[in-house]
Parts: C-alpha cells; structure tokens; sequence
C-alpha cells in the first residue's frame, strides 16, 4: 500500500499578482522625464553660449586660447605685457559670435595705456583704453550684422610705455538680461601720455566707458570657462580721444622710427 499523503490543514498560499501600472501613466512619466532632461541640457548650452570668449580669465596657459605677440605672461590674476619700444605686447583670439546680436565687452584693466578691442566683419571697429595704477571697468556694445559669424577680441599695450594688467576680458551676449551695476559711475579715464609713434592703422573712435573699481579684485574661480558680468556698466561719456590714432588689432605693427636722443 501507498503511504498516505500528507495533509496540510492550510491551503499554500497563492502568489500576489503585481499590481498593474495603467500605460498612460508610464508614457506620461517617461515624457516628463524626456522633457526635464532636454530642458537642462538646454539651459546649460545656452548658459555656455552666452561668453564668447575663451578662457577670459586666463586660467589656463595663454597660448590654449590666445595669439599673442611680445612680452605677455600670465600673473596670478590675470596677464601682464611689458611693451617694448618696436612692439605694443598684445593678445588676440577670434570668437564665435550670433548674427543681429548685441554683446558687452567688459574688461578689468590696471597699468599704463590698456587697450581692449573688437573687430569683424561688418562691424564698426571699437576699443577702450585706460591709464592709471589703479584697477578700472571697460564697457561697451558691440552689435553684430546679419553676416557677422565670427569677431576678433583683442587687448595690448603702448609702444615704450609702461606694463600694463589684464584681469579679465568678457564678451556677453547681452539678450540675457542682466541687472545694471548700481555702484558705477561711469567715468572716463585721462587722455594716454603723448609722443609714442603714430601706426600705420588705425581705429574707429572709441565709444562706452571706463569705471575705476574700489574694491580689490576677486580671485578667480577654480573653473576655466569665464562665467561673465553679473552686472552691465551704465552708459555714459565716452573718453576723450587720444592725441593720435591708437594701434589696431593686429599685434604686429610695423616697427616705428627710434626716439632720438
């Protein structure tokens, strides 16, 4: 005989079923996250498309991001040129630019006659310029044409002149918005020293303003990129222009005639 089956006096217990998710609500989740994400990564390119410039505090070595001609090296904070008496010690570097789009150059400067400049294609050539020990603000508009894809940004010294200091060099799209600095006055630095040679090219006249800073410069961040103005110069006069025509944006001009002595 077989041995009886054993009996259990409780039944096994049934598996659960999963509950069930309704389809629409998983398409709904799956396209909300979708959107989240491409709305981040939009927000960061546009936030990154905003500078043009590369590198415009000078965090990483110069030649990275820039031509540059004569004795220019990095500081701690910034860079530093020391024109010579053939040469204006400057920098350049071509940057991406929209059509029909305004942008602020900003530029923190310190030392003898520093110049900072934009060129390009269907654009009106403009620079800024200060004199003095002390730290002061660049700020003009630069608009772009319908054509104007790429533009030149450039900084230098005066040939025999002092150094000078380039703390930051900024160009911002300005369809962003930013808040006017309350603290600027918008003044107007003093005419440059007269008697260094004439080159042979010159510029358009020089328009925006030049604010001299109070407050001691602000250590750069650790990160690379430029983060931009957190706020726009006011308008105001433009400086007085220099008794003669002031270099171009190329950083080799031809050598002037010696100063006799």
């Amino acid at each position: 005989m077989r041995a009886p089956l054993p009996h259990h006096p409780h039944p096994c217990p049934r598996r659960r079923h999963r509950e069930r998710v309704p389809l629409g609500a998983l398409v709904s989740f799956a396209l909300l996250t979708a959107t989240a994400g491409f709305a981040l990564l939009g927000t960061g390119s546009a936030a990154a498309a905003q500078e043009a410039v590369r590198d415009g505090s000078f965090l990483q070595p110069l030649a990275d991001n820039w031509t540059c001609d004569g004795d220019v090296r990095r500081l701690e904070h910034g860079v530093e040129g020391r024109p010579g008496g053939y040469d204006f010690a400057g920098c350049s570097q071509q940057v991406a630019v929209r059509p029909y789009t305004s942008y602020d150059l900003t530029a923190d400067v310190s030392g003898a006659d520093a110049f900072v400049g934009v060129t390009g294609n269907e654009v009106e050539s403009t620079y800024l310029w200060a004199d003095g020990a002390e730290r002061t603000r660049l700020h003009t508009v630069v608009r772009t044409s319908g054509t104007t894809r790429t533009l030149t940004v450039y900084f230098h010294g005066w040939y025999g002149q002092g150094p000078y200091q380039v703390q930051r060099v900024s160009l911002y799209d300005s369809s962003t918005g930013l808040p006017a600095c309350p603290d600027m006055t918008g003044a107007p630095p003093s005419s440059p020293r007269s008697g260094p040679p004439t080159p042979s090219a010159a510029l358009a006249t020089a328009t925006g303003s030049a604010t001299v800073l109070t407050t001691p410069p602000v250590s750069p961040s650790t990160s690379a990129s430029s983060p931009g103005p957190t706020c726009l110069v006011p308008p105001s006069a433009p400086p007085s222009a220099p008794p003669s025509a002031p270099p171009s944006a190329s950083v080799s001009p031809p050598a002037p005639r010696p100063t006799e002595t």
